[in-house]
């Protein structure tokens, strides 16, 4: 069968040259990428990207509450392309160097919701925006105890603001099928969580 046939993203052969353009925030850099069309001949691309890194995030449910844990956070970008800054979100964050994609989770859920994860599971993986960004999303699904969800978290030094809450799952799914929630995180977690629901929470189809 021929690759392109296939229904899975696959490896070429590239040579790639990089040059940092900006380091703040985030680094930008420019890289000089040559590929190959299907005839042989070469192509040359020139692309300027974020490297973000891996990215792990989690998307917590209490079996006993049947709840889900989100989050709302200001983000300027939503701000800036047409509203609704204050996004419903899920926990999420950069992987540190050395660090396990599920210790990341972890810690990750016990600092933007002061909760434990019970119980991890990996769900899947993902590329959020690869025509601009370097970034790599790990999803993974918590059991937790949500009983002492406090109002309000966010690491001081980082300058964050994440007010944590409560939702009914049919509640939040019918709030994406609504246009109502617009982060990317967000929406690819809730449809993961809708086609393996019955599985996780022991509900019958």
């Amino acid at each position: 069968m021929s690759r392109r046939n296939q229904i899975a993203d696959a490896d070429l052969d590239v040579t790639t040259q990089r040059t940092v353009a900006f380091d703040g925030f985030r680094p930008l850099a420019r890289h000089m990428v040559r590929l190959h069309r299907l005839d042989g001949s070469a192509v040359e691309q020139e692309r300027y990207l974020f490297e973000i890194g891996h990215v792990v995030a989690i998307i917590p449910y209490d079996p006993v509450r049947n709840k889900l844990v989100l989050l709302r956070q200001f983000r300027l970008g939503a701000h800036l392309t047409g509203g609704g800054g204050e996004m419903v979100e899920i926990p999420a964050g950069l992987v540190d160097e050395g660090e396990d994609l599920a210790e990341t989770a972890r810690r990750e859920l016990t600092e933007e919701t002061h909760l434990t994860a019970r119980s991890l599971k990996h769900a899947m993986d993902f590329v959020p925006s690869a025509g601009f960004i370097a970034e790599r999303g790990h999803l993974y699904f918590a059991e937790v105890d949500a009983s002492q969800l406090p109002e309000e978290t966010g690491v001081v030094s980082e300058t964050e603001v994440i007010r944590p809450f409560l939702a009914d799952p049919d509640e939040a799914l019918a709030a994406l099928d609504g246009g109502q929630i617009r982060n990317g995180y967000t929406a690819i977690a809730l449809l993961w969580f809708a086609r393996n629901r019955n599985e996780l929470t022991g509900k019958q189809p």
